[in-house]
């Protein structure tokens, strides 16, 4: 905890100037929407946060790289000549903490597609099961 309060101390010094000790132990309810809206690129935040720095904009220029590479490998090796091996793209360039986190988040949202196909399927085979016995009864 009192590594938390020391860049909550930094991040209050440096971004609304105020004292947080003096601050928190007179008007705790302005000391907690200050913590709350702290920027992302505070201390704090980026210590609970590491994402805040990988944006909409680093994803989209890393998705371009990515987009590039694999057009300038089928370029490649449309035009290669005989013996030459084929190319193959690299994979899109993220750090390790975002893959992690996309591999977390997706594999839930997966994980949920997975249940509504199931119910789905469970649904179909219901339906056709009925026909096919309604089918056999004529």
């Amino acid at each position: 905890m009192g590594e938390d309060f020391a860049l909550v101390e930094a991040d209050f010094q440096q971004y609304y100037h105020l004292d947080v000790v003096e601050l928190a132990s007179r008007k705790f309810t302005k000391y907690a929407r200050l913590l709350e809206n702290l920027p992302p690129e505070s201390r704090f935040i980026s210590k609970y946060n590491p994402l805040h720095d990988w944006d909409f904009g680093r994803e989209m220029q890393s998705q371009t790289i990515q987009i590039l590479d694999v057009i300038s490998c089928q370029l490649y090796n449309m035009n290669r000549g005989k013996g030459k091996k084929a190319l193959q793209p690299r994979e899109q360039f993220q750090p390790d903490y975002v893959k992690k986190a996309k591999k977390e988040l997706f594999g839930k949202i997966a994980e949920d597609k997975r249940e509504e196909n199931r119910e789905l399927i469970d649904q179909s085979k219901a339906y056709w099961e009925k026909k096919n016995y309604k089918a056999k009864k004529l």
